[in-house]
């Protein structure tokens, strides 16, 4: 079982997936700061699959509920209003973000894109919950070509949540100022 706090992680940070190394899961150096304290550390399963990761934080998320614990609270997106606009968001604001993190790069475009069209699929597939969105990202983004950037689907997925969490003006675990500031400069881009 994955504690509250690695759940939370995995949606908002992106801590589980980031390391591939001798096929097994970490969590990077980020996630040991202040706020976990070492709990999730010892666990460090084999990497069978994303959706077999996802599996075990549902049944994570299921068992705390039934054992009364507050569990994992759900992040529940908007109704989509504007699809077309939303998923335009959602590239524009990858692709901003790809472009200010690293170097601009025509790939950003690219991968901006096709974020835009994973999300829209998504969500017109019935999914609004934010790791239910996170499940279908990383998995549409898994046949993205990610050879001239300096990510992966694990690092865009992640942050499209991110971003929309925070475009949704919903709360975000593991945040930093850094982070809020980067989301506001990225969206003054992106609206502008």
């Amino acid at each position: 079982m994955l504690s509250l706090h690695t759940q939370q992680c995995i949606v908002q940070r992106g801590c589980l997936g980031q390391q591939r190394a001798a096929g097994r899961w970490t969590i990077p150096s980020r996630c040991t700061a202040d706020h976990l304290k070492g709990s999730h550390l010892r666990q460090n399963p084999p990497r069978p699959s994303v959706r077999a990761a996802a599996a075990e934080v549902s049944q994570s998320t299921a068992a705390g509920a039934a054992a009364g614990s507050e569990g994992f609270q759900e992040a529940i997106f908007p109704e989509l209003k504007n699809s077309t606009e939303e998923r335009d968001w959602v590239a524009n604001a990858v692709q901003v973000w790809l472009d200010e993190e690293w170097t601009p790069l025509d790939a950003h475009k690219g991968l901006g894109k096709e974020a835009g069209e994973a999300y829209l699929a998504a969500r017109e597939s019935g999914k609004d919950e934010a790791g239910d969105v996170l499940l279908v990202l990383t998995d549409r983004l898994s046949k993205a070509n990610y050879k001239d950037t300096f990510v992966d689907e694990f690092g865009v997925s992640n942050k499209v949540i991110e971003l929309l969490m925070l475009h949704h003006n919903m709360d975000v675990s593991c945040y930093r100022k850094s982070d809020r500031d980067q989301y506001k400069q990225i969206e003054k881009e992106v609206t502008s």
